[in-house]
């Protein structure tokens, strides 16, 4: 590549739906249609599985735990880095904080380090403190690892019943969502699968769901072959996005209270030589221009992927 060159990227508006009866929303909030079609499809009895394809800044995580901030529902989250979970809990904290629920649900982060530590301060074997941390809680935010190992007997002692752990816990939550589904390694993929299964066999009335933008359509059939009910939940699809040309067609489809998820945006590749470091180099030489950008947009985020 010799030369700049640069993309232009539409703006984005995602539609908005009027609040039904008996969903609490604080004052001035209304609902994206794919969020209030994943509440709908959640409280649906005929289906097990939800896939929400939402893009990404368009609210999934507020579909995923609106039920839990309408008060007596429970949530387990599987994340697949602790920081991504880390950045759900500020998130999620902020809700409750924002719609007041009457139960004010508890939520915990719960990564292999952070049980450690609990367990050791507590004097508790790592069921006992999986097992109270869960009762304590309305959402458990951890990892696909920890949920394999905690199906699988891992936390269990020798002559305690195999389902001493996981079949309570299984009991105790409503809904297990899996985010980011699509940077799951294969493993983690198989794991989800067999769990899904056993909850299926012995707790059939729980709810899976599963957030991403890129959904894995073999995923849905294999499901759907094991004897899952399943929805997708895809605004693309059912033209719930436009992307405006100019600024009156923005002015009309804001008058229309359709959100804005993203701006129009400038994607610029730069030319780089085809040599060792040759990012790292462009970087320091460049450094001034990345620094002026968030002296110029204060509060605006970035990320540097090698």
């Amino acid at each position: 590549m010799s030369e700049n060159y640069s993309i232009h990227l539409k703006p984005v508006y995602s539609q908005t739906v009027p609040t039904p009866d008996g969903v609490k929303l604080p004052d001035g909030w209304c609902l994206s249609w794919h969020q209030l079609e994943t509440l709908k499809a959640l409280r649906d009895p005929s289906v097990d599985v939800v896939f929400n394809t939402a893009m990404t800044g368009d609210g999934k995580s507020l579909a995923a735990y609106l039920e839990v901030l309408q008060g007596e529902f429970s949530a387990i989250g599987l994340y697949p880095t602790n920081e991504l979970a880390r950045d759900q809990e500020k998130q999620i904290q902020g809700y409750i904080d924002i719609f007041q629920p009457e139960n004010q649900p508890r939520v915990v982060r719960l990564s292999g380090a952070d049980l450690e530590i609990y367990a050791e301060n507590e004097g508790l074997k790592k069921g006992a403190a999986i097992a109270s941390l869960a009762n304590q809680r309305e959402v458990i935010l951890t990892n696909p690892d920890i949920f394999h190992y905690l199906h699988r007997g891992a936390y269990i002692i020798y002559g305690d019943s195999p389902d001493k752990l996981w079949n309570r816990i299984d009991k105790d939550f409503d809904l297990f969502i899996f985010d980011e589904f699509h940077v799951f390694a294969t493993p983690q993929i198989a794991s989800v699968i067999n769990t899904m299964l056993l909850i299926h066999c012995t707790n059939r009335r729980k709810k899976f769901l599963f957030l991403s933008a890129t959904p894995d359509r073999d995923l849905i059939s294999k499901l759907e072959v094991a004897g899952f009910r399943c929805q997708e939940i895809n605004p693309l699809e059912e033209n719930k996005y436009q992307f405006p040309d100019n600024l009156e067609q923005e002015v009309q489809l804001k008058s229309k209270e359709w959100r804005q998820v993203t701006r129009g945006i400038a994607l610029n590749f730069m030319p780089l030589e085809p040599s060792f470091k040759a990012s790292e180099t462009w970087l320091k030489e460049n450094s001034n221009l990345i620094i002026s950008q968030f002296q110029q947009y204060p509060g605006s985020k970035g990320a540097i992927i090698l």
